[in-house]
C-alpha cells in the first residue's frame, strides 16, 4: 500500500511537473514583442555602406539590446531598370549567434514604389505583430526636393529616380509608428515632417547630409528597441561619433510631429500679414543654409535663422517670433550638429546656428519650384494657403 501511495504521489509529481513546463513555454510563446522594427534599405550605390550597417547591427543584435522585439530588414538593388530584394530577420539563435533568417526575396520590383513597400509594411506587421512599430529608411535622400529638382525627391533612389515624399506619405498612411528614422540625405526639413506626422510620433532625421558610413548602428541601434525608445541617445550617439570621426561632420534632430500644427498656424499667420512682394523677394544672403544639392537652384534654410531674417526685414513681429520660438521648442526636442557640415556632396559648410529643422522659403526667381512646393505638399497648402 505504501509502495502504491508512493508511485500515485510520483504521478502527481510528473503530472504536475509536465503542466507548469507547457503552461510556461505557451506564455513565453504568446508574450508579445515589445516592438517590430523594419529597416527599409534601397541600396543605389551605397550597398557597400549598408552592407556594412548590416554587419554593424549584426555585431549588437543579441537577445538583450533588442529587448524582446523583432528586427526585420529589407535590402533591394536595383540594375536595367528593374529592382530585386529580400526580407531577413536578425536574430540571436540558440547558439548565441547572430544570424540572418530568410524571410523571402522579390524580384522585377521596385523599391520606391509606394504600393510594393505598403505591401511589405502590411506583410511584415502581420507575421511580426508587435505592441509597438518603428521604421529606419535608408537609402539617398533629397529633402522635399522633386525628382527633377535639376530641371525645374524626397526618399530613396532606384536606377536614377527618386520617391516623392508625398508618395512616402501614401504608402505609410493608416498604419502607426512610435518612430521614423532616416539614415538619408537632408530628410530633417519641415515640409518632410509635415507629410509624415500624421504616421509616426517621432521622426529622427538630419537637415544637412549624411556621410556615406551613415548612423554608427554599433553604437546606437539598442536604443531602437528601450521600452519607450530612447531617440534623445540616438541622436546623441550620432553626434557622439561624428564628432571623432575621421570626417566630422553632421547634425541630427528629434521631431515631435504632435506639434507641428502649432507652428505651421504661427508661420501661416505671418505669411499671411506679410506683403508678397516683400516676402517673396526677401534677400537670403547670410541665412543660415542647411543642404544644398549639387545642380540644385536652392538651398535649405535654417527655419530659425529665417525666422530672424523675417524679423530684421519688418515681416514678422517679436511677439510672433516668440510664438515662433515657443512651437519650434516643441517641435525639436533634441538636436545636435558639428561645427560644420558638407553640401553639393563635397564642399564644406560652417554652421553657425541649428535649430533642427531646414525649410524652403518661396523666391521671386524660382517659380517652377514655388508652384511644385505649393501644389504638392502639406506644408505649404497649410502655411501658404491658396497663393
Amino acid at each position: 500500500m505504501k509502495q502504491i501511495y508512493h508511485i500515485l504521489s510520483l504521478l502527481v509529481f510528473l503530472s504536475l511537473s509536465f503542466s507548469c513546463c507547457n503552461i510556461g513555454d505557451e506564455d513565453e510563446y504568446e508574450v508579445t514583442p515589445t516592438r517590430t522594427l523594419l529597416v527599409y534599405m534601397v541600396s543605389s550605390n551605397l550597398g557597400g555602406s549598408m552592407q556594412t550597417n548590416i554587419e554593424h547591427m549584426k555585431a549588437v543584435a543579441t537577445q538583450k539590446n533588442l529587448n524582446n522585439s523583432n528586427l526585420i530588414v529589407f535590402y533591394s538593388t536595383a540594375s536595367s531598370g528593374t529592382a530585386s530584394g529580400r526580407l531577413f530577420r536578425i536574430k540571436e539563435d540558440k547558439k548565441g549567434q547572430i544570424i540572418e533568417e530568410e524571410i523571402r526575396t522579390y524580384s522585377e520590383i521596385s523599391a520606391i514604389s509606394p504600393d510594393f513597400m505598403r505591401s511589405l509594411i502590411q506583410d511584415v506587421i502581420r507575421d511580426y505583430p508587435a505592441k509597438s512599430y518603428g521604421m529606419i529608411f535608408s537609402s539617398h535622400g533629397t529633402s522635399w526636393m522633386p525628382n527633377d529638382y535639376k530641371d525645374l525627391r524626397s526618399f530613396g533612389e532606384e536606377n536614377g529616380t527618386r520617391m516623392e515624399v508625398y508618395d512616402l506619405a501614401r504608402a505609410l498612411r493608416g498604419f502607426h509608428f512610435d518612430y521614423l528614422s532616416f539614415d538619408a540625405c537632408s530628410m530633417g526639413g519641415v515640409e518632410c515632417a509635415y507629410e509624415l506626422k500624421d504616421v509616426a510620433d517621432y521622426i529622427v532625421a538630419s537637415a544637412s547630409e549624411i556621410l556615406t558610413y551613415g548612423f554608427p548602428y554599433k553604437n546606437v541601434l539598442p536604443y531602437y528597441f528601450t521600452n519607450e525608445a530612447d531617440l534623445a541617445g540616438i541622436a546623441q550617439g550620432f553626434y557622439d561619433f561624428y564628432t571623432t570621426y575621421d570626417y566630422p561632420y553632421g547634425n541630427i534632430a528629434v521631431i515631435k510631429t504632435a506639434a507641428l500644427d502649432d507652428l505651421a498656424e504661427v508661420m501661416a499667420e505671418i505669411v499671411a500679414a506679410a506683403d508678397r512682394e516683400a516676402l517673396y523677394g526677401l534677400s537670403l544672403q547670410g541665412v543660415q543654409v542647411l543642404s544644398r544639392f549639387s545642380g540644385a537652384r536652392t538651398s535649405l534654410y535654417d527655419i530659425e535663422d529665417l525666422m530672424a531674417r523675417l524679423v530684421e526685414e519688418g515681416l514678422a513681429t517679436e511677439e510672433q517670433k516668440t510664438r515662433f520660438d515657443e512651437a519650434l521648442a516643441a517641435v525639436v526636442q533634441t538636436k545636435h550638429c558639428t561645427d560644420q557640415v558638407i553640401i553639393q556632396g563635397q564642399n564644406r559648410l560652417s554652421v553657425r546656428t541649428f535649430s533642427g529643422l531646414s525649410i524652403y522659403p518661396l523666391q521671386t526667381n524660382l517659380p517652377q519650384h514655388n508652384a511644385w512646393y505649393l501644389e504638392n505638399l502639406a506644408w505649404a497648402q497649410a502655411v501658404y494657403g491658396g497663393d
